[in-house]
């Protein structure tokens, strides 16, 4: 029994794919599954033995992490409808070869990064992130368009054009261990940071292309960078050349992280989503299968 899940929160295009295409694909096959819309409230209480999720990257990290799916085997099939589709483009995955995709059953193994934080001085449950934790910069594009979802992939370009006006920086402390069990610590101010085992964070920008997928990757800057910084950063980010090019950015490989912010100027955000807390500490932990071309 298959489980679909459709996102219909974020205007119509998950259910239109559902409807035109997908249903009669299931049923034409003989598959035998479950639908669930997300408009819903729901726990999944049934054991299904795979998911397919219509949407974008935040309705997987949803139920990833609502339904605990990351304790689970059995493989998820994404199709990409959301804005950003960073996990799709990881997974080298459209709608237009998704059937094919389906039936080679080739199925990849992410690492998750768990991040585990407080709220109030209450411990929360750690929450686990498939695509990026972001900090400054990639953070402040995301939240700040979120009222532009509308316009999908386009909103993006809104938060960059106003980067590149403005600039930002937010204080807080960086403290890791890198491949050699060596402490580092940086305490500074941000305009960037991100984390990940993948290398898109979206399907237009490769944030990480020398990303090694057995290792949380860190990039930061740790400084105020000027005008001109700022243009070259995106230059080089389109040419996917940043990393190399761009003596201001830092790049390292870590086996976990513990980041601290001082001041509320940005928010930390996992996927796509929001995380309110001013510290999370981060370490590789367990996988979820996807479907992969």
């Amino acid at each position: 029994m298959i489980l679909v899940i459709v996102n219909n929160l974020t205007g119509n295009k998950s259910t239109i794919f559902y409807n035109k295409i997908l249903k009669h694909y299931l049923d034409s096959n003989n598959y035998l599954y479950d639908t669930l819309f997300t408009n819903i409230n729901y726990i999944i209480s049934k054991k299904y033995k795979e998911y397919i999720i219509i949407g974008g990257d935040g309705t997987i990290n949803y139920y990833i992490n609502k339904n605990n799916l990351y304790l689970k085997n059995e493989p998820i099939l994404c199709i990409p409808t959301g804005s950003g589709n960073g996990l799709a483009k990881n997974l080298n995955i459209s709608k237009k070869n998704i059937f094919e995709i389906y039936k080679s059953n080739n199925i990849k193994k992410i690492d998750l990064q768990e991040i585990n934080y407080t709220n109030d001085q209450l411990i929360n449950d750690p929450v686990y992130s498939f695509l990026f934790i972001t900090w400054g910069l990639i953070s402040d594009i995301d939240i700040d368009t979120e009222f532009l979802r509308c316009l999908g992939e386009f909103r993006f370009y809104y938060g960059i054009i106003k980067f590149l006006i403005l600039g930002n920086t937010t204080y807080g402390k960086l403290t890791y261990v890198d491949l050699n069990d060596n402490k580092v610590i940086v305490k500074s101010n941000f305009s960037l940071f991100c984390s990940s085992t993948q290398k898109w964070i979206s399907n237009d920008f490769n944030m990480i292309p020398c990303a090694d997928e057995n290792h949380i990757n860190i990039i930061y800057i740790d400084r105020n960078i000027s005008f001109f910084e700022r243009c070259k950063l995106l230059y080089e980010l389109i040419k996917e050349t940043h990393i190399d090019n761009c003596s201001f950015i830092k790049f390292t490989r870590v086996k976990s992280y513990c980041l601290e912010k001082y001041d509320d100027k940005s928010k930390f955000v996992y996927d796509g989503e929001l995380l309110e807390t001013n510290k999370i500490s981060v370490s590789k932990n367990y996988s979820i299968n996807f479907y992969v071309n």
